[in-house]
């Protein structure tokens, strides 16, 4: 599958779950902490949905995850919720896309 149109996405997280819908599937490329609590994240599940189990990444402050070319992390919706207080993340991906060759 080739992946074309970047999408960054600053978003501001709290203890309350946020859901980001990409609007198509999407790999994902990065995800930056920004701010100074940890951040939780989850792909394609809610929180509700993974908690129990710990099926979630946590991400430090100031730490930037960089998914290389080889990794498929693809989703539709990515959760996010803050550890503690609130948060600031970048989330950077790219849209799936076609190639018509003539």
């Amino acid at each position: 599958m080739l992946y074309t149109g970047e999408i960054t996405k600053q978003i501001k997280v709290s203890t309350e779950e946020v859901a980001v819908e990409l609007k198509a599937r999407g790999k994902i490329a990065s995800i930056y902490n920004r701010g100074n609590a940890p951040v939780l994240v989850s792909f394609d599940k809610s929180f509700e949905d993974v908690e129990a189990t710990g099926d979630y990444r946590i991400i430090d402050a100031g730490i930037n995850i960089i998914y290389g070319p080889d990794v498929r992390v693809t989703c539709d919706t990515i959760y996010l919720k803050a550890a503690s207080g609130t948060t600031s993340v970048e989330v950077t991906g790219y849209k799936e896309g076609h190639v018509h060759v003539y």
